[in-house]
């Protein structure tokens, strides 16, 4: 299964609003993900929100796990707004090295041809399996 990192602005100026509204705008196109039936990896929705209520000093962590997952996908997909995030335009500059597609997703049509690319057999594989291990705690009452 191939599948794309979702890069966008996420701090900002700083202020806790700012990176929550950034949360909702990724929030927004990952429906799109999956109405269209594309498998994604968000850092908006994955750390994001942990490191907005544990504070600024856990984004370092957040970030180093984001370049893993980087590391690991096929394509990558541009949220609005990523002109002035140093942030978004490191994962550019990143999966150009790679040779991976680039998709902007305030593109008229990026959706057809962002499935097409990852259907193609010649779009570039990774040579990476990704498995996700779900963790179960029991919790005691």
């Amino acid at each position: 299964m191939k599948w794309v990192f979702i890069a966008g602005p996420f701090r900002g100026d700083g202020l806790e609003t700012t990176k929550q509204n950034n949360v909702e705008i990724a929030r927004q196109h990952v429906l799109q993900f999956i109405e269209h039936e594309i498998s994604y990896y968000s850092p908006h929705l994955n750390l994001s929100q942990e490191t907005i209520t544990l504070g600024s000093y856990r984004e370092p962590f957040a970030i180093d796990t984001h370049k893993i997952f980087l590391e690991l996908c096929h394509a990558l997909a541009i949220l609005p707004g990523w002109e002035q995030s140093m942030g978004t335009l490191e994962e550019i500059d990143r999966a150009k090295e790679r040779g991976l597609p680039v998709f902007y997703l305030d593109q008229t049509g990026v959706w057809e041809e962002l499935k097409n690319t990852l259907l193609s057999k010649s779009s570039k594989e990774g040579g990476h399996f990704v498995s996700t291990l779900f963790t179960f705690t029991k919790i005691s009452v």
